[in-house]
């Protein structure tokens, strides 16, 4: 490879690879009159040095291709990378450095998925001594967005670093990427207003592998003086701006099946009476429920995350339905019908506020699977966009907020 300045750089000293093993890089993309728009997170990356001595990362650059063509560029320099490098891997090893706590082997797979590499040995730091490796996240420091007439066909990730002659040394990994459409035909869960929010295009869920395309639904509406409310008490507050559960216009909403399947998965343990006031924080109700399943004899490891129902759609594609009330009309191996009810919305687990918390995933371990975009087939939303990926309308995907009424 032949650097700007004319070097030829080497690339065998620089290893680039994904830092887990089964992620998948998946755009957002619509179509906007004459221009195909794409939003993309970049994937966690392992970095690899094969040197004698010590590569010091000095920039990063992200390439979009179209026909063999470079269309499109992002690129972060060497202050925004050493600065980065530590916290992130310190992080990282935090989670591996004790096997069997459950906790942080929860939080590494749904941030992660399954790393290539499981021993808390990431170099904390972006001067990488001769065989150690490091994870970068790319997320952290930028995000790809393109409007153009191009359609983007590949992505190149490359990673540059300087030898201890000073000598310029890349390395590079073209990502798994894929225009993703549902395999399934989905109505939307929730009939009657609602609100979709945490949208993908923004800060939302990215922060997890699992949990990239889940929106969350509630129920925002307005008064008459024009203030806005997802509760029936007045507020300042627009969300968590009652202490009552039910004052909430979403609480207690059926929630429905949005393709038939089968059930693979349910919890119910969290009781209604924890999640009965969404303005204590959500830390302190689960201490509570700590006491309760201790008195069950149930470990506190073994807390769950909230209630929730988690359907095979088929296909592979899954989808779990979170924060429910406890009260769960189905169980494990039922057959559920499209628009069958299944729960209804509650406020249990890492709840703000009444809400309904919803990922599509692609495996039945939903810790480490990888999460989809969802298209629903029964909305029709103003302005919703064409996509050139997804075959379709991909609504959920450029505002942080839509308003939708069901039947």
């Amino acid at each position: 490879m032949i650097g700007a300045a004319g070097t030829r750089e080497d690339t065998d000293r620089l290893i680039v690879e994904m830092l887990a093993r089964n992620e998948r890089v998946i755009p957002l993309a619509w179509d906007q009159g004459e221009f195909h728009c794409l939003h993309l997170k970049p994937p966690e990356l392992l970095i690899r040095n094969q040197d004698r001595g010590t590569l010091t990362v000095t920039g990063a650059r992200l390439v979009a291709r179209s026909q063999g063509r470079d269309v499109a560029l992002v690129q972060v320099g060497s202050d925004q990378i050493s600065s980065l490098m530590p916290e992130q891997n310190e992080s990282l090893n935090g989670y591996l450095a004790d096997p069997d706590d459950p906790e942080a082997a929860y939080r590494l797979r749904r941030i992660y998925g399954e790393p290539v590499i499981t021993r808390p040995e990431y170099y904390e730091g972006h001067q990488l001594p001769a065989s150690s490796y490091a994870r970068l996240g790319l997320d952290a420091l930028m995000y790809f967005l393109y409007q153009g007439t191009a359609v983007i066909e590949e992505f190149e990730v490359i990673i540059k670093a300087r030898d201890e002659r000073g000598r310029t040394v890349t390395g590079s990994v073209v990502l798994p990427f894929e225009a993703y459409e549902c395999r399934n035909d989905y109505h939307f869960p929730l009939a009657g207003t609602a609100t979709a929010g945490s949208l993908p295009i923004g800060p939302g869920h990215r922060f997890g592998n699992s949990q990239e395309f889940a929106i969350d639904i509630l129920d925002l509406r307005r008064f008459p003086d024009g203030t806005f409310s997802t509760s029936r008490v007045r507020s300042p507050m627009v969300i968590m701006g009652s202490e009552n559960a039910a004052d909430y216009y979403i609480y207690n909403r059926p929630v429905r099946a949005m393709a038939p399947g089968t059930v693979i998965g349910i919890e119910n343990r969290y009781p209604d009476e924890i999640a009965a006031n969404p303005r204590v924080p959500f830390p302190q109700r689960n201490e509570r429920l700590r006491e309760i399943l201790g008195q069950q004899g149930v470990s506190p490891t073994d807390m769950p995350g909230a209630n929730y129902v988690f359907i095979d759609h088929g296909n592979g594609e899954y989808a779990r339905y979170v924060h429910l009330r406890e009260e769960i009309p189905v169980r494990v191996g039922d057959r559920v019908s499209q628009g069958d009810i299944i729960g209804y919305v509650g406020n249990s687990g890492q709840s703000t506020e009444p809400h309904l918390h919803l990922e599509l995933l692609d495996s039945p371990d939903y810790l480490s699977a990888n999460c989809l975009p969802i298209t629903f087939s029964n909305l029709n939303l103003a302005g919703a966009l064409d996509s050139p990926y997804f075959g379709g309308r991909n609504s959920f995907i450029f505002s942080e907020f839509i308003f939708v009424i069901s039947n």
